[in-house]
């Protein structure tokens, strides 16, 4: 329910985190700890990635940062993407924190962007990850 007043509670904070474990989970029905449904747990979904986007610009628009935790913030792949939707701080897994940083150095803002405008356009899931995909191997990988 928080998605939908993002712009009324970002008056009202001093800033938002989004827990992404459970925000797909609400925003998609699906219980990752279910094993009959738990492939239906999808980070890129284009449900997914358009409310971060909402959110992100709803805290931007109220000059409070944004934050993400949850497995997705600790994902490399999804690092771009994340940054890419305008999020301020990742909270990640210790283990994780120097490939993350690294990848966050490597990724220009711009293009970043870029990639964000085409994939919140997309309707499908599996055609956004090979996007990501492509995108990292391209300009993170290297």
């Amino acid at each position: 329910s928080a998605y939908f007043l993002a712009d009324e509670l970002a008056r009202e904070v001093d800033f938002f985190s989004i827990g992404t474990n459970d925000l797909i989970q609400y925003l998609l029905a699906v219980d990752r700890g279910n094993e009959y449904i738990s492939n239906l747990y999808l980070q890129f979904h284009p449900a997914v990635l358009r409310a971060i986007k909402s959110i992100s610009d709803a805290a931007h628009r109220n000059k409070i940062k944004i934050s993400v935790c949850g497995e997705m913030a600790s994902d490399p792949l999804a690092t771009v993407v994340l940054v890419g939707l305008g999020i301020d701080e990742l909270s990640v897994f210790p283990s994780i924190f120097p490939e993350i940083k690294q990848i966050i150095r490597k990724t220009n803002y711009k293009e970043a962007k870029k990639l964000c405008e085409v994939i919140l356009k997309m309707h499908n899931e599996s055609e956004i990850k090979d996007r990501i995909e492509n995108f990292y191997r391209k300009n993170i990988q290297t």
